[in-house]
């Protein structure tokens, strides 16, 4: 493997490679070249509503205020930097081939 330092696009991607590294240990260099593309960065309001049925969201600057409804009772929680949520949908989004098939072997 390469040994050399790995930069990164930006602060935003530093900020998820810093994530993914605290729970998996990933390199700088795989997460660059398999994992850091797959994500969109995005910055919210206050009060601006998010989609959690169609989208996995992490936390990596800031708190999100949720509104959790289960089995008829509302539980207010938050989520905090480094939280993830709507984990269902992070294994469409990292089961997918990470390499073209014909650079699988």
């Amino acid at each position: 493997m390469d040994e050399r330092p790995v930069t990164l696009d930006d602060e935003g991607q530093e900020m998820l490679w810093r994530f993914f590294f605290r729970y998996s240990g990933v390199t700088k260099l795989l997460f660059k070249k398999h994992i850091g593309h797959r994500f969109e960065l995005k910055y919210f309001d206050a009060n601006e509503q998010l989609d959690p049925e169609n989208f996995f969201y992490i936390v990596l600057d800031g708190s999100v205020k949720l509104d959790v409804e289960m089995n008829g009772h509302n539980n207010p929680s938050i989520m905090t930097s480094g939280d993830a949520g709507a984990v269902k949908h992070l294994h469409s989004v990292l089961t997918r081939p990470m390499l073209p098939l014909e650079g699988q072997k």
